[in-house]
Formats: C-alpha cells, sequence, structure tokens
C-alpha cells in the first residue's frame, strides 16, 4: 500500500504509535499494559474519525484521550490486579543516561505506586509542563483537584523516593 492511497487513520497510527506507546508506557509502568492501552485508545480514534477535523490537534487530542482512557481502564480494574514480576521493565536506547539505570528504576517504580490520577496529574504537569489550568481542563476536573493530587503524588514520591 501507498502512502497515497493510505486511509487517513492508517497513516495517523502509522506515524504516531511508538510516541503513544512511550507516553502509554508512563502512564502504565510495563510495557504490556501500554501496548493494550494504545490499542485501546486507536479503537476508540477508530470510532470518532470522521468527527475529528482539525489535523493539527490530532497529536494533542490522541495524548489527552490516552491519558482519559489511561484514568477510565483503571477505574474498571480491581483492586489488586497488579501482578509482581521478577523482571525489570524494559529501558528505551533513548533514555538519558545521565542518570543512572538504578535511579531511573527508582523512579519508574516510585511512579508506578502513585493512583492513575496522581500519575496522570505528575507526567501532565512536570513531564508536559502544564499549568495547573490545563492540566484541570484536560483531566476534566477542577484547579483545586489538581492541586490536591499534585501535593499527594508528591508527597507520595518523597516518601518513596527518600525513605
Amino acid at each position: 500500500m501507498t502512502g497515497e492511497s493510505q486511509h487517513p487513520f492508517d497513516a495517523f497510527a502509522r506515524s504516531n504509535h511508538e510516541r503513544l506507546r512511550w507516553e502509554a508506557y508512563r502512564l502504565c509502568g510495563n510495557w504490556h499494559d501500554a501496548d493494550d492501552l494504545v490499542q485501546t485508545l486507536l479503537i476508540k480514534l477508530y470510532l470518532v474519525w470522521g468527527k475529528l477535523h482539525q489535523a493539527d490537534r490530532l497529536s494533542a487530542y490522541s495524548r489527552l484521550a490516552l491519558q482519559r482512557t489511561y484514568i477510565s481502564e483503571h477505574r474498571r480494574a480491581r483492586w489488586g490486579r497488579e501482578i509482581s514480576r521478577s523482571e525489570l521493565p524494559e529501558l528505551p536506547a533513548s533514555v538519558n543516561h545521565a542518570h543512572s539505570a538504578e535511579d531511573r528504576l527508582t523512579l519508574l517504580y516510585a511512579l508506578r505506586s502513585l493512583a492513575p490520577r496522581q500519575r496522570a496529574v505528575v507526567l501532565l504537569r512536570y513531564w508536559y509542563d502544564h499549568s495547573i489550568d490545563e492540566t484541570a481542563r484536560i483531566l476534566g476536573c477542577s484547579p483545586g483537584t489538581v492541586s490536591s493530587q499534585t501535593f499527594h503524588a508528591l508527597r507520595t514520591l518523597r516518601l518513596a523516593l527518600n525513605p
């Protein structure tokens, strides 16, 4: 299939799959759940593809939809669903090697200890550098909720990283 005859959704999915997968990994903390999350997101996007009109905003829309899908999936999940594994998560080749691998793994495990909404707030505020108001708009909650979730998430991370 050539690029010219390719359906616009196919082109979007192929060109954004790795970016979405990495964003999902940062939310989920493991590749298997990240792959499932991206698959769920792509199904949702395909179902509303005809209603999406601003091609230049698809990247932002897909990031927002990914975060909301992640939170939604975790709301439905039962408590205690997480499975402990003896293997460490795979690290990307593009990771900044200025910090030790042990530091990066410690941070990943600490992020995984956060509740889904807290993890989403931390990523939006500190990874994507969104303001409190932007984060609230993206997550569909009040700025006060973002502030509260940020406070609790940072407290949890401090305790996990500085026992």
